[in-house]
């Protein structure tokens, strides 16, 4: 995880203190579905915009996906909900929400 203090407003790329923080965040989330993906279906074009159906994600995928997400950030991470996000972006904002709490 990454954490960026700021003692005056540093506009970097385009954004301002939290918001680079959160960037930081889901590019990290990101990076571990990917990883996770990986283990579980092989190596494949994954991106942000991966939709999980169109990977055929079965329960125990998901199941997989969401305990290895816990286990990375220390978050409960209910699997309904979760389900409910159809690419790997949408559950990168998802896990953000959990982590900052």
């Amino acid at each position: 995880m990454y954490f960026i203090i700021y003692t005056q407003s540093i506009k970097i790329n385009g954004f301002y203190g939290k918001e680079v923080t959160e960037l930081r965040l889901k590019d990290e989330v990101i990076t571990k579905v990917i990883e996770r993906l990986t283990v579980i279906f092989g190596e494949g074009e994954y991106n942000e915009n991966t939709v999980f159906d169109s990977l055929g994600m079965k329960s125990v995928n998901y199941s997989q996906l969401t305990t290895a997400l816990e286990d990375e950030f220390d978050i409960e991470v209910p699997y309904m909900d979760f389900k409910k996000r159809l690419t790997i972006g949408a559950a990168a904002d998802y896990i953000v929400t959990l982590v900052e709490g």
